[in-house]
C-alpha cells in the first residue's frame, strides 16, 4: 500500500508543478521584457534646405535670340474637352469648354455642341438628364504667325519657372441648378447621334511663355511648355528651329543654358474641322457656379 500512496503523491506533484510554471510564467515579467523609457538627448545639426533652380546655371552673358521666322501653313490638331447638359429627350442645353487646344474658340465650340442632337442617358429604359463629357480632336492650319514682344531672360535660381494655372470651367448659375441623374445610377450615358464640329477661320492672339534649351553653337533644341495653347504645338516647334542666337557665354567660352521666353503670338488661323468625336463614359463632370464678379465658361 505505501508504494500506491507513494505513486499519487508524486502523480499529483507532476500535475501541479507545470501548472505552477505556466502561472508564474504569465505573471512574472523578465528582465528582458521591461520597457526602459530613457531620455538620450542627441545633437542635431541644424540643416536649411534651399530652394534651387538645377537649370539656372551661372553665366557671364545670356544668350540672345538674333533672328526668327514665325512659319505658315502649318498643320495644327489638338483636344478640346465639353461637357454638355442633355435632358431626357436628347436635347444640348448648355455646355462647358473644359479643355480648349486653340485661343479664340471657345463660344463656337459651345455653339457646335449645344446645336447637335443626343441620344438621353438612361437608368434601363428610362430617359434620364445627365453631363455627357465629350472628347473632340480639331485639326487646320496657322496660315501666318506674328510674333510681338519678344523677351529672353534667364531663369531665377530661387524662383523656379512654373507653368501657368488651369482656369476653372466655372457654368452660369442656370446650369448649376438643373437637375441631373447620379452617374452611377446610369445605365448608359448620353452620346451625339451626330456631331460634326467646323469652326471657321478667325484671327486670334494668344501668349507664349517656353522654358528653352540654348546649345553651345546657338540653336535651340529642346523646349518645356509653361504657358501655350495645346494645339500649337507644332507650329511651336517649328518656330523655335528657326532661331539663331548668339550662344550664353562663361569664362570666355560659349556654353549650353536654358533661359525662359516670353512673346505674344498673333495668329490667322484657318477653319478648323473635327475629326474625331467621342463620348467619355467614365467621366464625371460637376458643375460648380462662377464667383461673384467673374464670367461663367457657358453662355
Amino acid at each position: 500500500m505505501e508504494w500506491r500512496r507513494g505513486a499519487a503523491v508524486l502523480a499529483l506533484i507532476v500535475v501541479v508543478v507545470p501548472a505552477v510554471t505556466a502561472w508564474a510564467q504569465q505573471g512574472v515579467v523578465r528582465a528582458w521584457q521591461r520597457r526602459l523609457a530613457l531620455s538620450i538627448p542627441l545633437p542635431l545639426p541644424v540643416i536649411e534646405v534651399e530652394a534651387v533652380d538645377p537649370l539656372a546655371v551661372p553665366v557671364d552673358r545670356a544668350p540672345r535670340l538674333v533672328a526668327s521666322v514665325p512659319p505658315r501653313n502649318v498643320p495644327v490638331s489638338g483636344t478640346a474637352r465639353v461637357a454638355a447638359y442633355i435632358d431626357e429627350r436628347g436635347r444640348c442645353e448648355g455646355a462647358v469648354p473644359l479643355e480648349v487646344p486653340f485661343p479664340g474658340i471657345a463660344t463656337r465650340l459651345v455653339e457646335k455642341v449645344m446645336g447637335a442632337r443626343f441620344e438621353p442617358a438612361r437608368t434601363g429604359k428610362q430617359a434620364r438628364p445627365s453631363w455627357a463629357a465629350l472628347e473632340i480632336v480639331l485639326a487646320g492650319k496657322v496660315k501666318r504667325a506674328g510674333v510681338l514682344n519678344q523677351a529672353l531672360e534667364l531663369p531665377d535660381p530661387a524662383s523656379p519657372p512654373t507653368p501657368a494655372p488651369k482656369a476653372e470651367p466655372y457654368v452660369s448659375g442656370r446650369l448649376v441648378g438643373l437637375p441631373a441623374a447620379d452617374p452611377d445610377e446610369l445605365t448608359t450615358v448620353a452620346s451625339p447621334r451626330r456631331l460634326s464640329v467646323r469652326i471657321p477661320g478667325l484671327e486670334t492672339e494668344a501668349p507664349l511663355r517656353l522654358l528653352v534649351h540654348v546649345t553651345g553653337s546657338g540653336r535651340c533644341d529642346r523646349y518645356v511648355p509653361l504657358e501655350m495653347a495645346p494645339g500649337l504645338r507644332n507650329w511651336t516647334a517649328r518656330f523655335l528651329a528657326s532661331w539663331q542666337l548668339e550662344p550664353a557665354v562663361r569664362d570666355g567660352e560659349a556654353v549650353p543654358a536654358w533661359v525662359i521666353y516670353r512673346s505674344r503670338v498673333e495668329l490667322k488661323l484657318s477653319s478648323l474641322s473635327s475629326t474625331t468625336v467621342r463620348v467619355l463614359p467614365k467621366a464625371v463632370f460637376t458643375p460648380v457656379a462662377a464667383p461673384a464678379g467673374s464670367s461663367p465658361s457657358a453662355p
